[in-house]
């Protein structure tokens, strides 16, 4: 997701800092306040009450495809960052070795859904009213492309 960082007319400025309930949690230093990273929803501190405003959701595209769909676009980078290689290093260890990682992420859980198997993978889809799920083997199955009604759509 991506949220506004302005905030009652503040900028915030967001870290990376834990998890709950199986997701993980962003920070800002200005608020002290601890934010779910899908709904924008403040859980814990001075903006408790407060959500954040989305912006738009992410979308991971190639460097071809963003030039095919903007032709001027411009690729802006660094270099990673110390915390970055970390992140990666956790992310490498989840998809080797995800029951390494399974304890530490259920330890946050504090009320697990059982409607689905734990840590299944797939394409939930939220309109606010209603939710769908569609398990990644059933993608996979359809090759990758599935026509449905949701929501009236």
């Amino acid at each position: 997701m991506v949220f506004d960082p302005v905030v009652n007319g503040r900028t915030l400025h967001f870290h990376r800092r834990g998890s709950y309930d199986g997701l993980m949690l962003i920070w800002d230093e200005e608020t002290n306040t601890y934010w779910q990273h899908i709904t924008g929803q403040a859980l814990y501190g001075g903006s408790v009450g407060t959500k954040l405003n989305m912006i738009a959701t992410t979308r991971q595209i190639t460097a071809a495809e963003a030039i095919a769909q903007n032709p001027a676009a411009r690729w802006y980078s660094t270099a990673i960052n110390p915390d970055q290689t970390r992140h990666l290093r956790h992310m490498h260890i989840m998809n080797t070795q995800p029951q390494r990682i399974e304890q530490l992420i259920t330890q946050t859980i504090s009320i697990e859904d059982a409607r689905r198997p734990r840590f299944e993978l797939g394409l939930g889809i939220w309109n606010g009213q209603r939710s769908i799920f569609f398990p990644l083997t059933l993608l996979h199955m359809t090759d990758n492309a599935l026509i449905t009604t949701f929501g009236g759509r």
